[in-house]
């Protein structure tokens, strides 16, 4: 009995230390993406619009509170039409609200 009464927190302290990550102070970078395939070419600027259907590749690269948001967007005839370069920072970063600033370079092509 005694020996089962010693084995079992060794056997839970073990279990949990092999459990936890080991190295805790790196952040995960995070890469996230969605490729759609627009029928009209709506661009965040109507001036701005294809007017034709256009296939937009939007990423996301994130590593703490930083992250790189870029859009590239191309018409059916594979030219180019826009890339849309978004550079993020965290203000609040909480599960129900986020307020993020950020700073945009964009080119637009015809």
């Amino acid at each position: 009995m005694r020996v089962i009464i010693f084995f079992l927190p060794a056997l839970f302290i073990i279990t949990s230390a092999s459990a936890t990550d080991s190295d805790s102070t790196k952040t995960p970078v995070r890469i996230s993406g969605m490729l759609s395939l627009n029928t009209n070419g709506v661009a965040a600027v109507p001036a701005f619009a294809l007017g034709k259907p256009a296939l937009m590749l939007n990423l996301s690269v994130r590593k703490g509170r930083f992250s790189y948001d870029p859009t590239i967007a191309y018409g059916l005839n594979l030219k180019p039409w826009i890339f849309d370069n978004w550079f993020h920072y965290r203000l609040v970063d909480k599960p129900n609200f986020e307020l993020r600033t950020g700073c945009n370079v964009s080119m637009f092509s015809e």
